[in-house]
């Protein structure tokens, strides 16, 4: 069975592999990925998909309105429309997680 352990990761944790791959500097990469999730939420932001060839596609979904229910006190109410970001990993990228 495969365990998993939970790992979380931060843009600067990202920031700080690069730098050690390339050898730039800090600022450069941090500007660098600041530019990459600004062309991301433009696009999500004007409905747009975002497909990255062997990462997977980022897509915005409307999630229609519902009844939801407190499980405290089981009082019902209204959770409103709204968008949501789905993200469906290549296969190239799901093979070299489960490998």
């Amino acid at each position: 069975m495969l365990q998993r352990i939970k790992s979380d990761i931060n843009k600067k944790d990202i920031v700080n592999h690069i730098k050690k791959l390339l050898g730039l500097p800090f600022s450069e990469i941090e500007k660098i990925t600041e530019d990459v999730i600004d062309v991301v939420s433009e696009q999500l932001r004007d409905n747009k998909e975002i497909n990255i060839k062997n990462f997977g596609k980022f897509i915005l979904r409307l999630k229609k309105a519902r009844e939801g229910r407190n499980p405290k006190t089981q009082e019902k109410f209204t959770i409103s429309e709204r968008f949501s970001i789905s993200f469906k990993t290549s296969v190239r990228l799901k093979s070299k997680i489960t490998e």
